[in-house]
This record gives structure tokens, C-alpha cells and sequence, in this order.
């Protein structure tokens, strides 16, 4: 899957396993937060849309169980589980860009703040997440019986 990405063969803070634990370990405390956030937005009225907040918070559930299956796809080396965590940074950049048009194209000549800019701003951050999963998941395939770099999760 994804053979047309670039491949890393180290992360930026030792091995690409690592980065990879961080970004998990990442996903894993910031979604259940966000989704408190939002839930506590939404009944303090900080949101006048009934959909949004339940989208979000329904999106952010589904990161944080793909985190978990994404972790234990690493600390047991099984590159099917690595898969769903890349299959939903495919879907939120390709939602973080169409929404991002529909703003700029629906919201653009009435609004003056670039609001569409947050969308491609968090679609550059999926795809800097998705890069080393893509890249362990290749590794994994190719390498299956290779170690384990660092043991512990």
C-alpha cells in the first residue's frame, strides 16, 4: 500500500520505530482530550452546529482505537495492524483538502479570515504523521524478521 509515498529509514528522534511509538503514544492522549474539549465547547455553547461536534468527536474515538491497534502493530511487528492507522490519515487528508475548497470556494468572498488555511495546515500534519507509518509499514513487510530496535512499548 502506499508505494508512491517517500520511505524514511530513521525518524527524527533515533529509529523510525520510535517516531512511530511518539506519534502512537501522541494520538492515543490528544484525541480523547480534543473530544473533552469539543464536548465541553458544544454544551457551553462555544458551537452553534449540532453535527460538528459530534463528527469530531466521533473522528477523534476512531484515531485514538486506531492509535492503540497502530501501537501494538509496532511493539509486535505486524504490519496488517499498522494499516488502518494509514488508511484513516489517507481519508483526513483527503477531507482536510476537500473541506478546504468548499470553504474557500463557498465562505471565501464573505469571510475575510483565511479559515480554509487551518484544513491544509492540519492536512501537511497528517501527512507528516503518515509518512513514517507508511515507511515502518513498508520496513515491517519487507523485514519481518528483523528485531525490534527497542524492546519496551
Amino acid at each position: 500500500m502506499c508505494k508512491f509515498w517517500p520511505r524514511f529509514q530513521t525518524g527524527c528522534c533515533g529509529s523510525l520505530e520510535t517516531l512511530c511509538k511518539v506519534q502512537a503514544w501522541y494520538l492515543m492522549i490528544v484525541n480523547p482530550i480534543l473530544t473533552v474539549l469539543v464536548t465541553m465547547g458544544y454544551y457551553t455553547g462555544l458551537f452553534t452546529s449540532e453535527a460538528f461536534p459530534f463528527t469530531k468527536c466521533i473522528s477523534d474515538i476512531v484515531y485514538a482505537v486506531a492509535a492503540v491497534i497502530y501501537l501494538v502493530g509496532i511493539c509486535k511487528r505486524r504490519p496488517g495492524l499498522i494499516l488502518p492507522i494509514i488508511v484513516l490519515f489517507h481519508i483526513g487528508m483527503i477531507v482536510n483538502v476537500a473541506v478546504a475548497i468548499w470553504v474557500l470556494c463557498a465562505h471565501a468572498p464573505r469571510q475575510s479570515s483565511p479559515y480554509w488555511v487551518s484544513f491544509i495546515i492540519e492536512s501537511v500534519v497528517v501527512l507528516l504523521f503518515m509518512l513514517p507509518a507508511n515507511s515502518l509499514y513498508h520496513d515491517f513487510k519487507e523485514r519481518p524478521e528483523k528485531k525490534s530496535a527497542d524492546e519496551a512499548c
